[in-house]
């Protein structure tokens, strides 16, 4: 669990957040707004992580135990990369994908 995750609702620290200016808008959500996520949510099935990064979200989904697929359009060093989300004929029970700003 995020040390900075706090399941009473209290303010989480803010910080700032890294932008990718190489193109593909890399902005990684933080654990505990996935962990927020998974506690108040139910999800049954496959998850499928449509814009993985670098794979944050991927490692706190399959740390509470569902299988998650990865992709991303753009290359980060993780998932598999050059998979367009809004073009793709993928499909899965779930799909979370990153807030946007």
């Amino acid at each position: 669990m995020d040390a900075t995750y706090n399941p009473h609702g209290a303010h989480q620290p803010v910080t700032k957040r890294l932008i990718d200016s190489s193109g593909g808008g890399f902005y990684p959500t933080p654990p505990w707004a996935t962990f927020a996520l998974l506690d108040n949510e139910d999800f049954n099935g496959e998850v499928w992580e449509c814009a993985c990064g670098d794979g944050t979200m991927t490692d706190v989904i399959s740390d509470f135990g569902l299988p998650v697929i990865s992709s991303d359009r753009f290359d980060h060093g993780f998932g598999e990369t050059g998979h367009n989300f809004l073009t793709s004929t993928r499909r899965a029970s779930n799909i979370i994908t990153p807030p946007l700003l």
